[in-house]
């Protein structure tokens, strides 16, 4: 007897789409976030989401935690690794509730280039 075996559908393309499209909503925070601690706009690089969070009896109303990493100029040093927490109240009203910065001494932290569609 030979037994039907369904494949597992490949969502990681799809997936990694929406997370290049929540990365650029949030830009302009993410742009606030390394203004205020360089003094001024510093180059970045989309890392990973770290966690979700949806908040309680509150609709569409998230807690996001995600990873990006500053550089100079052509992808050179010095690096900076920044973990940022944001948050809404309200569909498009999202802000800064956290930030950590650590300065990369050598140590490596995978990013990634946006997905290609074609």
């Amino acid at each position: 007897m030979i037994t039907p075996v369904q494949a597992e559908e490949d969502n990681t393309r799809y997936e990694m789409l929406l997370e290049d499209v929540i990365y650029t909503f949030f830009y302009p925070l993410e742009k606030k976030a390394t203004n205020e601690y360089f003094g001024e706009f510093k180059q970045s690089m989309f890392c990973k989401f770290v966690d979700v969070k949806r908040k309680p009896n509150m609709g569409y109303a998230y807690e996001i935690t995600y990873q990006f990493k500053t550089f100079e100029g052509a992808h050179n040093p010095p690096f900076y690794l920044f973990t940022m927490t944001v948050e809404n109240e309200e569909l498009t009203n999202w802000v800064i509730k956290e930030v950590q910065v650590k300065k990369l001494n050598g140590e490596k932290v995978e990013c990634r280039k946006p997905i290609q569609i074609q």
